[in-house]
């Protein structure tokens, strides 16, 4: 049985042996990813959601009391006060809201005259100061050639050349003397203190006239800052105290962003740093423009809870439109546009906007309807360059205010108008009725209350080389790196590593420059001493960005 077993594979082994050899292909060159190597600074990357926010939010109230005849309409833009170099105002803000002046007129009024019949007073009483000053200079001077003549004469009885009835009219013409100079004394006294007391009372008046100057320039609130009007607490008609709130004012430009972040972003951050800001859930890698934000201010400790940082960003808003315009197109943009408004009880009668009320009384009043667009058509897509039509009406007396600020005027002839046709808000004078308008109608591209992604670009590590952790070999504890040639050969180079970012390691060697060409992927394939390699991709090291 084994002598079988021999035989068989004796046999194998010899139909083996009879078989033409194979021949095989020798292995090619290692393929390898090569980089170019280049002096670079890591940046770190990070991406965060933020809230908004607003910069700066006011309930603004009059500092005095009245009934309210002029208001700004919810939502509009408004500006705030320009200023000169030193501080001073030049321009004030918009005009928010207004109270009637008419009695804070009637107080300045009254006030100017109490200081003018004030101020006249003060005049006569200089005057009369003047007069007594005057009589006391004179009986200062009588007093002077009465005491030297009194003397004279008691001289003159003492040596007997005069008798006693003339020594004692001296001697009372002196006396007289005295008591003028002491009368005229006390009425000067008594005059200057009266000029001190009226010119007290001038200055309290003056203090009264300054209060209602400023009572009546406090009739009307202006704007401290430019923003948006965000809400009003008035309507036309009604009565308001000081202190109560009037309007709020909301700073939509720039907006605050708050963002919590660990204490390693923390420490890569630093007041006045550039960010970048996109609307929520927006991919950096996208075609989009990001807005610019910037650092203002860190949280100066830990929340205990999370062990996160907050920060403060700045971010400049603006408006943008959905509507897509050549940058030549020099073409009005409608911005706003409404229509005519009835009324419950007297569906008849038509009531216009006042902003879309153009003319006057003695040229006509008109209005600017928006050429084969009405209300349905806002509901689907619709084109946006349209022209205007002017339409002639008539306004009646009435009017109406709504809450927000909007004022209608009755329209007693408003021939081909309905309540379906859209009228164009703020059409400047010189518009004519064949030149094409884009509606346009604009919005906020942030919102306070709603998210935003944030990313944090930070320079940290010193400048140099960097190339992949995975570009590096080590043999015996020493490290190399392999350069590539131009007959695509692979040579060792032995390296330094004094810094690692994440990834990327800096080396250092006085063998490498800039441009040379470094295995970034397969150095583990290579041997040692090096060989030939079939180069797969070449590219920038991209160690930069993390």
């Amino acid at each position: 049985m084994i002598d079988r077993r021999i035989c068989i594979i004796g046999f194998v082994a010899v139909c083996a042996g009879c078989e033409e050899p194979i021949d095989y292909e020798p292995e090619g060159p290692t393929p390898v990813t090569v980089q170019t190597l280049s002096e670079t600074r890591p940046t770190s990357r990070r991406d965060y959601t933020g809230s908004l926010g607003f910069w700066n939010h006011e309930n603004l109230a009059f500092e005095v009391a009245g009934r309210v005849i002029r208001v700004a309409r919810a939502g509009d833009e408004v500006s705030g006060p320009f200023r000169n170099p030193d501080g001073t105002e030049r321009t004030p803000g918009a005009e928010l809201a207004a109270i009637d002046a008419t009695p804070y007129e009637f107080q300045l009024s009254a006030a100017q005259a109490r200081y003018d019949a004030m101020n006249g007073k003060l005049d006569v009483l200089k005057l009369e100061i003047a007069d007594v000053e005057d009589k006391h200079d004179a009986a200062k001077t009588g007093l002077a050639t009465a005491q030297k003549a009194s003397e004279d004469a008691i001289r003159a009885y003492q040596s007997g050349k005069i008798g006693s009835i003339d020594r004692d009219k001296a001697i009372g013409a002196r006396e007289t003397a005295e008591q003028l100079v002491d009368q005229t004394t006390k009425g000067l006294g008594l005059k200057r203190a009266e000029l001190r007391a009226a010119e007290a009372q001038l200055e309290e008046l003056e203090v009264g006239l300054r209060k209602a100057r400023t009572d009546l320039k406090n009739c009307v609130l202006r704007a401290p800052f430019s923003g948006t009007v965000a809400q009003l607490h008035i309507t036309n008609g009604s009565v308001v105290a000081p202190g109560r709130p009037a309007a709020t004012l909301v700073m939509m430009d720039p907006l605050r962003i708050e963002v919590t972040v660990s204490a390693d972003s923390d420490r890569e951050l630093h007041i006045g740093d550039v960010v970048e800001v996109r609307p929520a859930n927006s991919d950096f890698s996208a075609e989009w423009e990001s807005e610019t934000g910037w650092v203002h201010a860190k949280a100066t400790a830990a929340n205990p809870a999370t062990r996160t940082l907050s920060v403060t960003l700045l971010v400049r808003n603006r408006r943008v439109s959905d509507v897509d315009i050549p940058d030549d197109d020099s073409s009005l943009r409608i911005r706003e546009f409404v229509a005519l408004q009835a009324l419950e009880h007297d569906s008849s009668t038509s009531f216009i906007p006042i902003s879309a009320l153009y003319g006057n009384e003695q040229d006509g009043y008109f209005t600017w309807r928006i050429a084969g667009l009405q209300r349905e058509d806002l509901k689907s897509d619709y084109d946006h360059r349209r022209t205007l039509e002017r339409v002639a009406v008539t306004p009646g007396a009435r009017r109406i205010d709504l809450p927000g600020g909007i004022l209608l005027r009755e329209l007693t002839e408003s021939p081909g108008l309905d309540a379906e046709d859209l009228l164009a808000v703020d059409v400047p004078a010189q518009h004519a009725a064949d030149d094409p308008v884009w509606l346009a109608q604009q919005r906020w591209m942030f919102r306070p209350g709603g998210l935003v992604s944030v990313r944090f670009s930070a320079q940290i590590g010193s400048p140099g080389y960097y190339v992949p952790l995975h570009a590096i070999v080590e043999d015996r504890g020493k490290l190399a790196v392999f350069r590539v040639n131009d007959n695509d050969q692979a040579e060792r180079i032995a390296v330094t590593r004094p810094e690692t970012f994440r990834d990327l390691v800096r080396i250092e060697s006085p063998d490498l420059e800039a441009g040379d060409r470094i295995v970034a992927r397969g150095a583990q394939l290579l041997s040692p001493g090096g060989e030939s390699v079939r180069v797969i991709t070449d590219s920038p090291i991209a160690g930069a960005d993390r």
